[in-house]
C-alpha cells in the first residue's frame, strides 16, 4: 500500500461502515511505509487491505483487515491477513482486536482470546447531556498542556510496557480538544489521561488511562463535554470495569459491537488501568 491507495482504502473503509479518515491511514504508512498491502482484482482494481504497526521489537499490531462486500468468500481476507503476519513474523507477540465475524478465521492462524471490549456508542452531545453525579476526582482533571507530555508518555509506558510516544502524539495532535490529564494530588503528577481522535461517523473517545473507575469516568466527561453536539461518541470500553461500562449505559451510550482482544505468540494482558483502547485498529 502507498499512498496514493488511501482513497481506495478510505473506500473499503466505507462499505464496510468503519470510522477511519485519511489520517489514520497515513498514520500507518508514515509510521511504517512498507508495513501495509492491498489485494487487486486482474485490472488492477483493489479489494482488500490490511495494516500492521509495530509498537516494540516484542509487540506488533494488526489491523484493517478489509475486503470488497463484492469479493468477499473467496479467501481474500485471509491471504491479507497471511501476508500482514508475514511483515511481522519476527515479532514475538502479535495482536488484533477481532470482531465476531472475523475471530473464527484468526484462531485458525494460531491467535488466541485474551479479553473482551465492548464499542459504546452515543447519539449527540446535545441530545443526551452528560448529566448525573460528578466524581470528586474532576477537581484534578485539566486539559493536557505541552509539559504533560513526559508525565503522560512514562505513564503509559509502565501501564503498557512499550513505548507508545508517535501514537500518543499523533493522537494529542490531532484532536488536541479531547486530551486530558488527571493529576494525583498526593504526588502532583499525571496519574490518568484521555486522547480522542476525529471520525468519519463518530467522535472517538481512547484511550483513557486511570488508576481507578472515578478517575476515567471524570476524564470521560471531561472530553466528551467537548464533542460537538451534532456529532455522535465511541468508546472502546474494556468489559472488565462492569461498572465503567454501567456508567457509560447510564450517560446515553449503547453497545454498537463487541471486540476479542487476541494475541498469536507470546500473549499479553489487557492493563487494568486501561478503560478504554485507542481503537481496534491502533490497540
Amino acid at each position: 500500500m502507498t499512498p496514493a491507495d488511501v482513497g481506495a482504502g478510505l473506500r473499503l473503509c466505507r462499505a464496510a461502515r468503519w470510522n477511519q479518515l485519511a489520517r489514520d491511514w497515513e498514520a500507518f504508512l508514515t509510521r511504517d511505509p512498507d508495513g501495509a498491502r492491498v489485494a487487486c482484482s486482474d485490472d488492477g482494481f483493489i479489494v482488500g487491505s490490511v495494516a500492521t504497526i509495530r509498537y516494540a521489537p516484542d509487540l506488533a499490531w494488526v489491523a484493517m483487515v478489509l475486503v470488497d462486500p463484492a469479493e468477499r468468500g473467496r479467501g481474500i481476507g485471509r491471504a491479507l491477513l497471511e501476508e500482514g503476519l508475514s511483515l511481522v513474523a519476527d515479532v514475538p507477540s502479535v495482536g488484533l482486536d477481532a470482531t465476531p465475524a472475523g475471530r473464527p478465521l484468526y484462531l485458525t492462524l494460531g491467535f488466541q482470546d485474551a479479553g473482551q471490549l465492548t464499542r459504546m456508542q452515543r447519539s449527540g452531545a446535545a441530545a443526551m447531556p452528560l448529566d448525573g453525579p460528578t466524581p470528586a476526582a474532576a477537581r484534578r482533571v485539566r486539559p493536557l498542556q505541552d509539559a504533560d507530555w513526559e508525565d503522560v508518555l512514562a505513564l503509559d509506558r509502565a501501564v503498557t510496557g512499550v513505548d507508545r510516544a508517535e501514537m500518543l502524539r499523533w493522537l494529542g495532535e490531532g484532536a488536541p480538544a479531547y486530551a486530558h490529564v488527571w493529576e494525583d494530588e498526593a504526588t502532583g503528577q499525571v496519574g490518568g489521561f484521555a486522547l480522542g481522535r476525529h471520525g468519519h461517523d463518530f467522535e472517538h473517545l481512547g484511550p483513557v488511562v486511570a488508576p481507578a473507575q472515578d478517575v476515567a469516568t471524570a476524564l470521560a466527561s471531561a472530553a466528551l463535554a467537548r464533542v460537538p453536539a451534532e456529532r455522535r461518541g465511541v468508546v472502546d470500553a474494556a468489559d472488565a470495569h462492569a461498572g465503567w461500562t454501567a456508567w457509560l449505559s447510564g450517560r446515553g451510550f449503547e453497545p454498537q459491537r463487541p471486540f476479542t482482544r487476541m494475541f498469536r505468540g507470546v500473549p499479553r494482558v489487557l492493563s487494568p488501568e486501561i478503560f478504554a483502547i485507542i481503537g481496534p485498529e491502533f490497540g
